[in-house]
């Protein structure tokens, strides 16, 4: 079981491949065609779910009299010289219109049709035997028992040293389940028929160890399982193998993918250093990858070929960081897309709700989002009423954390579901969106922060225009209107300044990305009051301390906004921005920091 993109398709796909090294393998995977009369099918006498398992049985059971006839072609040089057990077999399989391959199992729609009708058991010379039960459902089953009994006496005629067993794999089952009751009997009856065709075909050899010819492995999306309701679900506990993948496993597995691409053998530590930039954004490559996906290998795949994609578009001979940028946007349009169809059908209103994350901060107070849901919940309930009652703040919530889409702030760190799968509590207020999604839905900053730009790379119509106003020469050996050319008072209160407010912003709890997203912005605003001191008056001073002025106003307001600061260990912090502000206004004010 994993989530969708956790690699159970790749893993299904490698152990096909290993049919022929001391075992058969067949891979079962229904037909979409077939997904409506599938989760439809009922048989008079026994219940939706007895009926369900009955048509897998059937299917499992054909597939183990293909394994037997080709165990018997390797045994036996011609089909003439087969015993009379293997020869029922045959012409069995024969009679029901089945191909004796087992690469190939039959259309599902044709096999509920034989189900209904009747399957043909002359091969047994049991004919009569199943036509006198009293309804269609006890007749199917009767039939399956027969039918399973003659495949273990064919089975029983063959050599058991060496004899290679047979893999039964099912994989695709989303592709034919549609969230609906009927569905979850579907998967119901596959698992309970996976585990009785696995018990049915089982022996002890001649040392008395328990021996199974037949295993079932059936790859399943842990969200189907997890709506599954069922009795006895708890014999399935000790079956149950969940995938799961951290940051090293991701990392060695993107290696091994570009290893295999490439045809080269190299260390991990090359990969990241000679074809990727050391950092992004002040963080470690490989910590900025992995925090991006979904802690699933389809997600690091495909960010690490967009990259590469970007760096060859752009003509560059190894990844640039422009080139991790640009494909991060075109990767964060992928994702959102990805999960809206992902769960279009457990949820088909995502879409819709995503927009109240969108030109935003990437952390959400409960408060916030519940004013923003209530003005949506009508509409949403109006268009999809059979989901009305997810649409409550706490509905939702458990929706978009389930997804991956939010995280929580516990215990000063981001948790999200595949790290921390405990549900969301009341007390819990402050959550954030995934990484993979904010450059899509524009929501980049922590606070809704406007990120300081350095004046030496603004070159912005603010700065020319202000210029221009005052009447300064186009010459840049000197600023004109500036009463000293070199404020040191203001450069050592702003840089002062900074690293005090990063001081007790590293001792606050707010949540890490917050933290990471103000240093980030206080040492750039730092940097460049740091470059007035050896720019040769090339540095329009007024300019930049308004833009100071600016940013801390609105690192005050979007602190205040987030409600942050209403946490005792965060109200420090309010307190020095405030008084920050208020300093620079007043000095600015007067003059005091550029005499």
């Amino acid at each position: 079981m994993g989530r969708k993109g956790s690699g159970k398709s790749a893993i299904c796909l490698m152990l096909k491949a290993r049919s022929g090294d001391g075992e058969c393998v067949s891979l079962v995977t229904p037909d979409e065609i077939s997904a409506d009369e599938i989760r439809r099918f009922e048989l008079a006498g026994i219940t939706p779910e007895q009926s369900k398992v009955l048509v897998w049985r059937y299917v499992f059971s054909v597939q183990i009299a293909k394994y037997i006839l080709a165990l018997a072609r390797h045994y036996f040089d011609t089909d003439a010289n087969f015993p009379d057990e293997i020869r029922e077999i045959r012409t069995f399989l024969i009679d029901n219109g089945e191909v004796d391959d087992l690469k190939i199992h039959e259309k599902f729609w044709r096999v509920l049709e034989r189900i209904k009708v009747s399957i043909s058991l002359e091969a047994f010379g049991a004919k009569l035997s199943t036509e006198v039960a009293p309804s269609p459902g006890i007749r199917a089953n009767s039939q399956l028992d027969e039918i399973e009994k003659r495949i273990r006496i064919a089975l029983d005629v063959l050599p058991t040293s060496n004899r290679p067993k047979l893999l039964l794999l099912v994989d695709q089952i989303e592709k034919v389940w549609s969230n609906d009751r009927n569905s979850d009997l579907m998967v119901i009856g596959l698992l309970l028929a996976s585990k009785h065709i696995s018990n049915a075909f089982q022996r002890n050899d001649d040392n008395g160890k328990h021996i199974k010819d037949v295993n079932c492995i059936v790859f399943l999306r842990l969200d189907i399982y997890d709506l599954l309701s069922f009795q006895n679900r708890d014999y399935f506990r000790g079956e149950e193998m969940h995938i799961a993948w951290d940051a090293n496993a991701l990392i060695n597995l993107a290696v091994a993918r570009a290893q295999a691409s490439v045809g080269v053998k190299f260390s991990s530590d090359s990969l990241w250093r000679d074809l990727f930039p050391q950092n992004i954004n002040s963080k470690n490559i490989t910590d900025f990858i992995v925090q991006h996906t979904l802690m699933r290998p389809r997600e690091i795949i495909q960010l690490c070929n967009a990259c590469v994609d970007a760096a060859q578009k752009n003509g560059h001979t190894r990844i640039q960081e422009e080139d991790v940028q640009e494909a991060m946007r075109l990767y964060s349009n992928w994702k959102v897309s990805d999960l809206v169809n992902e769960y279009q059908i457990n949820y088909p209103f995502l879409s819709r709700l995503f927009v109240l994350f969108s030109n935003t901060s990437f952390l959400i107070s409960r408060h916030l989002l519940e004013q923003k849901l209530n003005k949506v919940t009508d509409a949403l309930c109006n268009q999809y009423k059979e989901f009305s009652h997810v649409f409550s703040l706490d509905g939702v919530l458990t929706v978009l954390y389930s997804i991956g889409f939010l995280g929580v702030i516990r215990n000063e760190q981001t948790a999200y579901v595949f790290n921390d799968p405990n549900t969301i509590e009341y007390y819990e207020t402050q959550f954030v969106i995934h990484p993979a999604f904010r450059e899509a839905l524009r929501s980049t900053s922590s606070v809704d922060l406007i990120p300081y730009e350095p004046t030496l790379f603004a070159a912005s119509v603010e700065q020319i225009a202000s210029e221009f106003n005052i009447g300064l020469s186009s010459r840049r050996g000197s600023v004109k209107g500036i009463r000293s050319s070199r404020p040191f008072l203001f450069v050592r209160y702003v840089r002062e300044m900074c690293d005090r407010i990063e001081m007790i912003t590293a001792k606050s709890r707010l949540p890490e990305e917050v933290r990471a997203e103000i240093r980030r912005n206080l040492r750039s605003v730092s940097a460049d009051v740091e470059n007035i001191i050896h720019s040769d008056g090339e540095i329009p001073v007024y300019d930049l301390s308004q833009r100071v002025l600016r940013f801390f106003i609105n690192l005050r307001a979007k602190l205040r906004a987030s409600q942050l600061l209403e946490d005792e260990h965060n109200k420090e912090l309010g307190y020095i921005v405030e008084s920050a502000v208020e300093e620079l206004e007043r000095g600015l004010a007067y003059g005091e920091f550029l005499e």
